[in-house]
C-alpha cells in the first residue's frame, strides 16, 4: 500500500511518490527524482519560451496600435490587456515550477 504524501506536497511531486515502483518502500529513488527534475527543468525552459515571445509580442502590438492610431480594446473595458494576462499567467507557471524546484532540491538550484 503506498503512503500518502505530506498535505503541504506539490500535485507533480504528489503524483511522483505515489507512482508504484519495484522498490520495497515508498521513498523516490534517485533516478525518479533525476527525472522529475529534468521534466521540471524542460517545462520551465518552454515556459521561459513563451514568455519571452508573449513580451515581443506585446511589444509588436503596441507599436502597431501607436502607428495606426488604435486603442485595445480589451484593455478600454477591462483595464487590462489580453495579452498582459497571458504574461502573468506565464509568470506565474514560472513561479509554481521554481517552487516545485525548491521544494526538491532546495534553494540553490532554482
Amino acid at each position: 500500500m503506498l503512503e500518502a504524501p505530506p498535505l503541504n506536497a506539490p500535485p507533480l511531486i504528489a503524483r511522483t511518490l505515489n507512482a508504484p515502483s519495484r522498490e520495497t518502500h515508498s521513498m523516490p529513488t534517485n533516478t525518479a527524482i533525476t527525472e522529475l527534475l529534468e521534466k521540471l527543468a524542460e517545462q520551465r525552459r518552454k515556459a521561459v519560451a513563451v514568455l519571452e515571445s508573449l513580451l515581443c509580442a506585446r511589444e509588436e502590438c503596441a507599436s502597431h496600435n501607436d502607428q495606426y492610431h488604435r486603442e485595445d480594446a480589451v484593455r478600454e473595458i477591462t483595464g487590462v490587456s489580453s495579452i498582459d494576462r497571458a504574461i502573468e499567467s506565464t509568470r506565474r507557471i514560472i513561479e509554481a515550477i521554481d517552487h516545485q524546484l525548491v521544494q526538491l532540491t532546495g534553494p540553490a538550484t532554482a
